[in-house]
């Protein structure tokens, strides 16, 4: 059986995929498959992914009225491997993340674990470090988990993304909640992902859109009181306050 199946949701990603993709292929640890879940991109995106010509690259088709929270979870349904990793579709791994990251799992027994970072745009790169063990409350009020960076064992992704794979915005920040409810998570500390700050990440729509689904999480799931929700958003805008400044300058 594949050791680790990786999902990466394409959307009109023709100037990022190459890049994307390649840092996969490339990797040092070989026991893998790709899977790509495209919303019907009308760029050179699926021509792109054409050219690798590879085996282990499945390439499936969602609308794009279906949400990436369910994209991620349709990813993890055709996925064969016992552990799953996700990749957004303009960020990049470091050559050795999947063979060092395994191997960090391995040894610690563990069910899930994320890895530091690097923000990066244009030509600026910044490193993001977290600590080691993070528990429910870190996740809750720092986010210290980028999307790519994790890698889960399947049998503890597979219910929770069920569950809430209708969440448009913030979908992997509620994932990161309720898996640190039944496992233990370890960021490693090594640096080996690369998070690119795209122009779609920093418009006014995609914030409010980010907002509301946090209302939503904090209200509607865990039916947070209003002062622990101001507390929350207080908490959230000054322990991010150096990585929105990346984002925004």
């Amino acid at each position: 059986m594949t050791k680790i199946s990786i999902i990466i949701p394409t959307l009109n990603s023709s100037k990022t995929i190459k890049k994307t993709i390649t840092s996969v292929i490339n990797q040092s640890f070989k026991d893998y498959e790709i899977i790509i879940i495209d919303s019907y991109s009308m760029d050179n995106t699926i021509k792109i992914i054409k050219k690798f010509n590879s085996k282990i690259i499945r390439v499936f088709y969602l609308p794009k009225s279906k949400n990436l929270s369910y994209a991620r979870y349709f990813g993890i349904l055709k996925s064969k491997g016992n552990y799953i990793s996700f990749l957004d579709s303009d960020d990049y791994w470091h050559r050795d993340k999947l063979k060092l990251q395994y191997s960090f799992m391995k040894k610690k027994n563990i069910s899930f674990t994320s890895t530091n970072f690097f923000l990066f745009k244009n030509l600026k790169k910044k490193k993001f470090n977290y600590k080691k063990n993070i528990f429910f409350n870190d996740l809750l009020f720092t986010r210290p988990i980028a999307n790519s960076s994790v890698m889960v064992k399947k049998r503890i992704i597979l219910n929770i993304a069920k569950r809430y794979q209708n969440i448009s915005y913030a979908e992997d920040y509620l994932w990161w909640l309720k898996a640190s409810e039944k496992t233990k998570i370890l960021n490693m500390q090594k640096n080996l992902t690369y998070i690119r700050v795209s122009d779609n990440s920093r418009t006014s729509i995609g914030i409010i859109k980010n907002l509301k689904s946090l209302i939503y999480i904090y209200t509607k799931i865990y039916k947070f009181s209003f002062i622990k929700i101001v507390l929350i958003f207080l908490s959230l805008f000054f322990n991010n306050f150096e990585k929105k400044f990346f984002y925004y300058s």
